[in-house]
């Protein structure tokens, strides 16, 4: 009789030792599923949103090269222009925003003044794109526009400051423009 009470108990053990063990290969295996959907796991948001952060590094750093560029047609310095110009490419290039590539070498290649200023023009427009498309950092651009740019045709360029510096005539209408946007991080 004790050893048909002690079989009950046996099997009983046996059934627990079993249920746990296939509770840790239900683990194991939803571990493993959650490797194969990364987009669930919280290193997988982790690293998204330091690569979000690296993009708008980025965009900041061509900003920044952006801004010599248009203080160079503030100065109206040819050489300084293609200085700067050739300096926002390499910026360019190692963010990986090729987009931008045409419009800066453009700049660039340009042989005067006038030819620079058209595509520097064309250069603003996408640069104001990027940074309204994927951030910017923790900054402030200001969109500024002058009426009488290109036989008052009109252009705009973008600022780090609400001063008017207008990059289109330079010391001849300095102050020539106005703000027509201020650009915030989100």
């Amino acid at each position: 009789m004790n050893k048909l009470i002690s079989y009950p108990w046996v099997f009983i053990a046996l059934f627990m030792v079993f249920s746990c063990n296939n509770k840790k290969q239900e683990q194991v295996h939803h571990e493993g599923h959650a490797h194969e959907h990364p987009e669930n796991s919280k290193e997988f948001h982790a690293q998204l949103h330091d690569e979000m952060n690296q993009a708008e590094i980025g965009n900041t750093d061509i900003l920044s090269a952006y801004y010599a560029l248009k203080d160079a047609f503030v100065k109206t310095d040819e050489k300084q222009v293609k200085s700067m110009a050739q300096h926002l490419i390499s910026v360019i290039k190692a963010e990986g925003k090729s987009a931008l590539i045409s419009a800066t070498e453009a700049v660039s290649s340009s042989e005067n003044m006038e030819g620079q200023r058209k595509a520097f023009e064309k250069l603003s427009e996408a640069v104001y794109d990027m940074a309204k498309e994927s951030g910017f950092g923790e900054t402030t651009i200001y969109k500024q526009y002058c009426p009488m740019a290109f036989g008052n045709k009109g252009a705009f360029w973008l600022s780090d400051s609400e001063e008017i510096m207008n990059p289109y005539f330079g010391d001849k209408m300095l102050r020539c423009g106005k703000v027509t946007e201020t650009i915030k991080s989100n």
